[in-house]
């Protein structure tokens, strides 16, 4: 592997001021997308994932279709005998993610050995989503928002407080934001 920086995208509406504000620094960063992401972000990848892959598989055709690098290595909780259904998704077989699609793409992100990670778009709040087709918030206060998830976090602190910070909301707060020695080369 040729670069130590990796970004985990997720789709928060934050997302797009997220990145630009880590790209302001001038670093260059791998991506991996988690969710929506992969279509709606159509720069290079290396890698896509999900605990959703039955959605991934629809979304990875949303990517091609829009001229995205379709070379990324895509991953997705694949429910054992439903392997034939998802040609494009590799099951994922690192062992279970607590909690969110966005802990898998930091999991996956740390297993590629990358040792800088910076979430984007991964503030864990209430805001909602962006959607795939076009780039408008959808709420999820209906089912309690990705404030629910946090307590899924906390105990994996330890695994990730060595190599991921966050560019917005409660996770940085929890992990905090991106030293200025992470953009250096």
């Amino acid at each position: 592997m040729e670069m130590d920086r990796c970004i985990v995208l997720g789709t928060a509406p934050c997302m797009w001021d997220d990145l630009r504000g880590l790209l302001s620094h001038g670093a260059s960063w791998d991506v991996i997308a988690v969710n929506n992401a992969g279509a709606i972000y159509l720069n290079p990848i290396v890698a896509w994932v999900s605990l959703h892959a039955d959605s991934l598989e629809k979304l990875v055709l949303l990517r091609e279709k829009a001229g995205g690098n379709m070379d990324a290595t895509v991953w997705g909780w694949v429910t054992p005998g439903h392997e034939a259904r998802l040609p494009h998704v590799t099951p994922w077989t690192l062992g279970w993610v607590e909690g969110t699609s966005s802990m898998m793409g930091l999991r996956a992100a740390m297993y590629m050995g990358y040792q800088r990670i910076v979430l984007c778009g991964v503030p864990l709040d209430d805001t909602g989503c962006l959607r795939e087709d076009r780039n408008l918030p959808v709420s999820f206060h209906s089912v309690g928002g990705y404030s629910r998830f946090r307590d899924s976090w906390v105990p994996q602190k330890h695994l990730i407080r060595h190599c991921a910070r966050s560019m917005s909301g409660w996770t940085q707060e929890f992990l905090g934001a991106p030293p200025a020695s992470w953009f250096k080369p």
